[in-house]
């Protein structure tokens, strides 16, 4: 026994004398991070360690132990790492170390320390080099890393627009070697009504991973702040995120013009919208049209707004005379975003719609102009003309007269020689249009009275592209008797003098 212990001795002081001497001095090895670990499971990875302190030759891991924040020893944990040996550490260079820490179903949640303690040699000496790593033990396994709420269109954007999805992502980290159920549920809500509520089952692998959830936001929602709520359950834990997301249309609507605010029947008019939008949409444009309030016109016309200003053009109904109004509502699906009402006005002039005659055994003609006025009361001026057969005119005349809406009937009696047939022609000139008819009369030398067929054709055109020949007989012949009884008062006064 005492041989045994001699030998034993012996060894422990040829080991001793051949070991390098110690340095007093302690220098110190920065661990980069901190280890998360699950209570009662293990965690591994890669850790960083710095040197502060000196550059060696060699450094080799000695031992591990854990305090508390207190400073107290707490046993239990397992700590190793791969490699333990270090050739050539210089000063400010980092190794990285393969770990794995278990930690004991026991430790309570909280923060720790993790002690490591180092050799280094430099020089023949040996110095002690400690490390500290903080330990964060948790009991549940999920650890919320952070949640982003974005627009996937527009990722930058601060809002969310009516027609865009708005994505919820939650980053997790499970510290379990083995799956767990989550519980994720999503609310939008805005003055304490629900607008959309979803739930979703997720099992989370060990490690990192990432949750999404979509909130569809309608084009039913109305603009303004709502509250998004986020809640995770797992195991007896649950994690909640709120926050607070505006929604805006990003549609606007600007002033409106109309092209012509008086038109005549059948000719084009339009209206003029500005709407200033966010991104490209469709919309549909719907047009009532009344008059006296009854509806005479509607229609719908899709129209795809595109980013920035638009000027929509809608085509106006004139088909219909008389004062209108058009209704045009802007809509995104079923919402509605605007609507303007645009009066405007379209006028019809009187226009010959009609003419037939009576002949009478005398000779004399009756004709029989009916003209129509769609439009408000309004003045005209009646021209007819009667020609020979070679075309030359025989007779000209124009009346003046008051249209009301309605019909009109203006009778004309002329006389025309017996045996002969006459060509005639009818022009009515009002608010600046002109409106036609012409035909034949023939009056037979017997005293029969005949409607012959007339042909009638009406059209309307500019008043000014149309020469009007303003001269009559009747006008002819007072011009020729004042001269004359001009001529006859010279006379009479030369012999007087």
């Amino acid at each position: 026994m005492k041989r045994e212990f001699t030998i034993i001795l012996i060894s422990i002081l040829v080991i001793t004398i051949s070991l390098p001497p110690i340095d007093a001095q302690s220098t110190s090895i920065s661990a980069i991070g901190r280890i998360m670990v699950l209570s009662g499971d293990y965690s591994e990875g890669i850790l960083k360690l710095k040197n502060l302190g000196n550059s060696y030759p060699l450094v080799y891991y000695r031992s591990f132990w854990v305090r508390d924040s207190n400073g107290s020893i707490v046993r239990g944990f397992n700590f190793t790492i791969v490699p333990t040996n270090f050739n050539d550490w210089n000063v400010g260079e980092i190794q990285e170390v393969h770990y794995n820490l278990t930690c004991p179903s026991w430790i309570r949640e909280g923060e720790y320390y993790l002690y490591l303690r180092f050799v280094g040699i430099s020089a023949g000496k040996m110095s002690v080099i400690h490390a500290v790593v903080p330990i964060v033990v948790v009991n549940t396994p999920v650890n919320v890393e952070k949640i982003v709420v974005y627009v996937p269109d527009r990722p930058t954007s601060a809002y969310v627009l009516n027609g865009e999805t708005l994505s919820v992502v939650s980053y997790l980290s499970n510290l379990a070697h083995k799956e767990i159920p989550v519980n994720a549920t999503l609310t939008f809500i805005r003055d304490s009504k629900v607008f959309y509520n979803t739930q979703k089952s997720f099992l989370v692998p060990h490690g990192n991973t990432t949750l999404e959830l979509k909130i569809p936001v309608s084009y039913e929602y109305p603009a303004g702040k709502y509250k998004l709520l986020y809640v995770l359950e797992y195991d007896d834990a649950k994690y909640i995120y709120e926050r607070d997301v505006e929604v805006r249309l990003g549609i606007t609507l600007g002033p409106v013009s109309v092209e012509h605010p008086t038109v005549f029947l059948h000719k084009e008019n339009y209206a003029y919208i500005t709407v200033t939008s966010k991104r490209g949409v469709p919309v549909s444009v719907v047009t009532n049209v009344y008059r006296n309030n009854s509806l005479v016109d509607a229609k719908v016309s899709p129209y795809t707004l595109s980013e920035g200003v638009n000027v929509v053009k809608v085509s106006l109904p004139t088909d219909v005379p008389g004062s209108l109004i058009a209704k045009i509502g802007i809509f995104v699906g079923k919402k509605k975003i605007g609507e303007y009402n645009i009066p405007y006005t379209v006028i019809s002039p009187p226009e010959i719609e009609n003419v037939s005659n009576t002949v009478h055994p005398d000779g004399s003609v009756i004709f029989k102009i009916k003209i129509l006025n769609q439009g408000v009361q309004t003045n005209g001026r009646l021209v007819y003309r009667l020609f020979d057969d070679k075309g030359n005119i025989i007779s000209k005349e124009s009346l003046e007269h008051r249209f009301n809406p309605g019909t009109t009937s203006i009778e004309i009696r002329l006389k025309i020689p017996l045996g002969k047939s006459i060509n005639y022609e009818f022009i009515l000139y009002s608010m600046g249009k002109m409106s036609s008819a012409n035909g034949t009369v023939h009056v037979p030398t017997s005293s029969s009275t005949i409607t012959p067929t007339i042909r009638t054709h009406s059209q309307r055109v500019n008043l000014s592209s149309v020469p009007l020949r303003e001269t009559s007989d009747k006008k002819s012949e007072i011009i020729v008797i004042l001269t004359i009884l001009v001529g006859l008062i010279i006379v009479i006064w030369y012999y007087l003098e």
